[in-house]
């Protein structure tokens, strides 16, 4: 995929995937997100397990996807990365804002 191609996969795909590390093992758990300024965020609650584990071990894994019409081919972006956990409201409310753009501008 050209880096165009996966701009527009991480900007329009309904659904992320966050692969997390638990001691016993790996976590995946499907997430509404917003990519922005090739940045990836998500909101959570702040507690639980989602939260325990990025708490514990931040280097994540983020993935998205998407089928063409006869599922025969796919296409996939894969990230690798490090989760930060925003606690100032006035910076929350701006990826907050962000990702109610998104799944705005989707439902139209």
């Amino acid at each position: 995929m050209s880096s165009e191609e996966i701009e527009q996969l991480l900007i329009n795909a309904r659904v992320g995937r966050l692969g997390l590390s638990l001691t016993d093992g790996p976590y995946i758990v499907p997430v509404g997100y917003a990519y922005s300024d090739a940045e990836i965020f998500f909101h959570t609650c702040s507690k639980g397990l989602k939260m325990k584990a990025l708490q514990n071990k931040p280097n994540i894994c983020f993935e998205v996807d998407e089928s063409l019409s006869d599922a025969s081919m796919y296409k996939s972006v894969i990230i690798f990365g490090k989760a930060e956990i925003i606690g100032d409201k006035e910076q929350m409310i701006t990826y907050l804002q962000k990702l109610i753009d998104k799944y705005r501008i989707l439902e139209s």
